[in-house]
């Protein structure tokens, strides 16, 4: 809270002396207290299992378009890369 960020610790919420009722006058509104409402209803992110083989081809392709690389090619890449480290076939080949 010091430094701007939202907590994600929900028991914090309503810890004493974190003030989250405290209004804003630019906001109009208790700020951290709406946050916390909302917060309760934001649904689990769920990547699956290849997440973390398919994250670096796609950085790595996405660096290499930045560098003049054609985006199609790059995007193939990356997919042969990403089933090269999953062991996954690419789909309609």
């Amino acid at each position: 809270m010091k430094y701007g960020l939202f907590p994600s610790w929900q028991t914090y919420y309503t810890a004493s002396g974190t003030n989250f009722n405290q209004s804003f006058s630019y906001f109009g509104m208790p700020i951290y207290k709406f946050f916390a409402s909302v917060s309760k209803h934001i649904p689990t992110t769920n990547y699956g299992g290849y997440f973390a083989d398919y994250s670096q081809p796609l950085a790595q392709a996405f660096e290499s378009v930045i560098q003049g690389t054609n985006p199609e090619q790059a995007l193939k890449t990356a997919e042969q890369n990403a089933a090269r480290i999953s062991g996954q076939s690419i789909a309609g080949k």
